[in-house]
């Protein structure tokens, strides 16, 4: 077993990298970059552009119908503002022809 540490002792020690250590790491890790052919940049522009185009109309169709919702929503309230005001009218139009067919009774 001491043989074992011995050796386990000497692979773990710690050594200095070589001088060009730091030159290959970064080698290794930078991606390799290629010139972008024409089409795949032209593709890139044409699916950006695209994606901008579906945006915008995407919000511009949701504005319209946050519009429209709250345009059917006024409607809805007025209909029923009319509908109680049409009704207090002809109560008080009755309310007055009773009035008037007392008044002409007693002439």
């Amino acid at each position: 077993m001491n043989d074992f540490e011995n050796e386990l002792r000497k692979a773990l020690a710690r050594r200095e990298p070589s001088p060009d250590f730091v030159e290959r790491v970064l080698a290794r890790t930078a991606p390799a970059r290629k010139p972008a052919s024409f089409v795949f940049s032209w593709w890139r522009f044409a699916s950006a552009a695209a994606l901008i185009v579906v945006l915008f109309s995407a919000a511009f169709g949701y504005r319209q119908h946050i519009r429209r919702e709250k345009g059917e929503a006024a409607k809805k309230q007025l209909m029923v503002a009319l509908r109680i005001a049409g009704t207090e009218l002809r109560d008080v139009q009755l309310h007055v022809k009773k009035i008037e067919k007392q008044e002409a009774v007693l002439q």
